[in-house]
């Protein structure tokens, strides 16, 4: 593109007039054409940046993301390994592997009652971190899910949808 149709750019008017009168040279050799885009540009830089406060919608996500974060780490740092790894059932038959060769069933029966009896203690010890790794969840995934109405109303409100800016209105 060998000339510059400066009105394009920039969107003035007295530029249209440079533009036609001679290709890009012409046009960045005129003052006025520098005059112009200096003004523009402090123009420009005063209006980049009308707010720095961050759309709320980021600010949703943001802590939907953080609760789900915290939440996890509370989970790692808290819950002992074999209720992160193993069923009831599961633990029990860890805990019978000692005791297979014994043909007394009662010893059995005590082994896998003593065994319950151990994963159920290792489960109420845990069981406030599990409530509040829970209600994190529960933040977490019920702010995605307003986060994820807003932006499809806020679509359908861009297509045209007249019912979606009626939700929209209601919801904000």
């Amino acid at each position: 593109m060998n000339t510059l149709n400066a009105s394009v750019l920039v969107g003035v008017g007295k530029l249209e007039q440079l533009s036609m009168n001679g290709g890009v040279d012409s046009v960045v050799n005129n003052d006025l054409f520098e005059n112009t885009i200096d003004i523009l540009i402090r123009g420009l830089n005063s209006a980049l940046i009308k707010s720095v406060e961050m759309p709320s919608i980021w600010a949703y996500a943001f802590l939907a993301s953080l609760a789900a974060v915290l939440a996890q780490l509370m989970y790692q740092v808290w819950c002992p390994e074999p209720v992160k790894t193993m069923t009831l059932r599961a633990y029990i038959f860890s805990r019978l592997d000692s005791v297979k060769k014994v043909e007394d069933s009662y010893k059995v029966r005590n082994a896998a009652s003593i065994a319950s009896i151990e994963y159920k203690q290792l489960e109420t010890l845990t069981r406030p971190a599990f409530l509040v790794c829970f209600v994190l969840y529960s933040i977490s995934i019920l702010t995605l899910l307003y986060v994820v109405v807003l932006q499809s109303l806020n679509v359908g409100v861009a297509v045209g949808w007249e019912w979606a800016g009626c939700i929209l209105q209601k919801l904000t």
